[in-house]
């Protein structure tokens, strides 16, 4: 597994699977007064 960093942040490649009516929730960074959240979802 390849690892790289910038700054004092790891990023790690991740490989992850999704299916209909079950989304993916990406935790992002902190913006302001909350943070990011990313959804993937698969549409039929």
């Amino acid at each position: 597994m390849r690892r790289s960093t910038r700054g004092d942040v790891c990023f790690t490649p991740t490989q992850a699977k999704v299916a209909e009516e079950s989304p993916l929730f990406i935790r992002g960074p902190d913006w302001r007064d909350g943070e990011i959240i990313i959804v993937v979802m698969v549409a039929t």
